[in-house]
C-alpha cells in the first residue's frame, strides 16, 4: 500500500462550468445508488382528497405522494407537475362536480361536461364519480389555469403547474474562489429527492470528499486537501475520508 501523500496544493478551483460538471457527477450517481423514483404501486403517483366547504369553497383534506396543495384552507392553489398521474377523491362529486379549466374559463377535464382533454390517450382522464384519474402531459400543463365546481362559481381556484426535476441532473453554483484546503462557500445547490453533493478539484475524482450539510451560503470547512498524485478509480475510502450524506441515512 502506498503511503498517503497529505501535502497541500493551493491551486484556485476551477472554473464555474467544470465544478458544474463535477458536482453533477456526484449526484447523479448518489441519486441512482438511492433507487430514487416518484410511482406509486397502484399506478398513480399522487392521491388528493377533496371535500367541499358548504357551497362556498373547495377544501384538500388530505395529500398522498407529493405535495400539491395545503389542507385545511378554502381554494387553496393546486400545484401540478407534468408527468406525474394524479387520482383526486372528490367527497361531494353528487353536488360538486370537479372541472380544470384554461385561463378563457373552457373545460380541460370535467365531471360535468365534456373537456377538450378527455379524450387524449395520454392524459388518460379516468371519472367514476368520486374518483376521477389523469396524467399532467405537457399539453395539458401549457392549458390548465383554474379548478371548479360547476354549480358554485365561489368554490374556484388557482392552478399552478411546475416540471419534474430529473434525479441524474444537479447543479451547484459558487463564485470564482481559490481555496488553500480551508474551506468553499456554495451560493446554491438544486438536486433530486435522495442525492447528494460532492464537491472537489477534478485532480481528486478517487480522492477525498467534501462534508456539505448546510444551508445556501454556508460556508463549508471540510478537509480539502488535495493531494499532488491522483488515486485510482477503485481507491477503498479510508479513515477521515468525508462523504456528503442526507441527514438520518446509515452508511
Amino acid at each position: 500500500m502506498q503511503p498517503e501523500d497529505n501535502s497541500t496544493d493551493t491551486t484556485p478551483v476551477e472554473s464555474p462550468r467544470r465544478r458544474r460538471v463535477l458536482a453533477g457527477i456526484g449526484v447523479g450517481a448518489g441519486a441512482a445508488a438511492l433507487g430514487v423514483g416518484t410511482a406509486a404501486a397502484d399506478g398513480h403517483d399522487v392521491t388528493v382528497t377533496l371535500n367541499n366547504v358548504g357551497a362556498s369553497a373547495w377544501e384538500v383534506t388530505d395529500v398522498q405522494g407529493g405535495e400539491v396543495a395545503p389542507t385545511g384552507v378554502d381554494n387553496p392553489t393546486l400545484t401540478l407537475t407534468e408527468g406525474v398521474r394524479y387520482r383526486f377523491v372528490n367527497n361531494g362529486w353528487s353536488v360538486h362536480p370537479f372541472e380544470l379549466r384554461d385561463a378563457d374559463t373552457n373545460p380541460l377535464l370535467s365531471q360535468s361536461a365534456d373537456g377538450s382533454f378527455e379524450g387524449d390517450s395520454e392524459t388518460n382522464w379516468v371519472d367514476d364519480g368520486t374518483e376521477l384519474a389523469f396524467t399532467v402531459t405537457s399539453e395539458l400543463t401549457d392549458e390548465l389555469d383554474s379548478y371548479i365546481c360547476t354549480v358554485h362559481s365561489s368554490m374556484v381556484g388557482s392552478v399552478e403547474t411546475t416540471q419534474q426535476l430529473d434525479p441524474d441532473a444537479a447543479t451547484v453554483s459558487f463564485s470564482d474562489q481559490s481555496t488553500t484546503g480551508g474551506s468553499v462557500v456554495v451560493d446554491s445547490v438544486e438536486l433530486g429527492d435522495g442525492g447528494f453533493v460532492v464537491i472537489h478539484d477534478s485532480s481528486l475524482l478517487g480522492g477525498r470528499y467534501a462534508d456539505c450539510d448546510g444551508p445556501p451560503g454556508h460556508e463549508w470547512q471540510p478537509d480539502l486537501r488535495l493531494p499532488r498524485r491522483r488515486r485510482p478509480l477503485h481507491r477503498r475510502r479510508r479513515p477521515g475520508d468525508r462523504r456528503c450524506r442526507r441527514p438520518g441515512r446509515g452508511r
